[in-house]
């Protein structure tokens, strides 16, 4: 094991990351699991990082650890320039998409502008718990969204169109939805479409 208690991945290189946090303007983390997450979040919201516009965490995170991190952004303070969160190639799933919904309608993602969530577990209660923060205006800067390779499937494709339907808020800025590699079918690509 590398030190991170369970076998996971070496604490030492995210510690001295961190440390920079209040400075940084990009911070790329690979292999960051649960344990990696919940200092990642105990850093934003103890320290802030008042200049990142940058945020990637991947490949090893549970809801576990990006509802931790989903919470932490959800604080005004936290990270107030952010406009890049990359999360793909974890294992998010419905409570993570929860949690994020959750901090798009707290504020604390007001400059977001790309949310990448690929290759998760985001189901349609995900994509709902999105859709409705979208309708709900609560990301007005938000122009990229990417959740392909997910189980998404009709229900959540017609919960993101009717979130995105001409003239709403979010479809004023949203550009890209990407769903590609879910499990949506005729009808809901019927409701994409419109």
């Amino acid at each position: 094991g590398g030190g991170g208690g369970g076998g996971g991945p070496s604490l030492g290189p995210l510690q001295t990351a961190l440390r920079s946090l209040r400075s940084s303007r990009h911070l790329w983390l690979s292999d960051v699991d649960d344990e990696a997450a919940e200092l990642v979040a105990r850093a934003l919201t103890q320290k802030g990082a008042p200049k990142l516009e940058v945020l990637g965490l991947g490949q090893e995170m549970t809801d576990a650890g990006g509802v931790l991190v989903a919470r932490a952004l959800a604080r005004r303070d936290a990270a107030p320039l952010l406009r890049e969160l990359h999360l793909s190639s974890n294992a998010l799933g419905r409570r993570s998409a929860e949690a994020l919904a959750d901090a798009l309608a707290d504020g604390g993602l007001r400059q977001l502008r790309e949310l990448r969530c690929n290759y998760n577990e985001l189901d349609d209660g995900a994509a709902a718990a999105l859709a409705d923060a979208l309708a709900d205006g609560c990301a007005p800067n938000l122009e990229r969204l990417w959740l392909g390779g997910n189980y998404i499937g009709d229900a959540g494709a017609a919960a993101l169109a009717r979130a995105l339907r001409p003239g709403s808020r979010s479809a004023r800025s949203l550009g890209l939805l990407a769903l590609y590699s879910n499990d949506v079918a005729d009808e809901g690509a019927r409701a994409l479409v419109g």
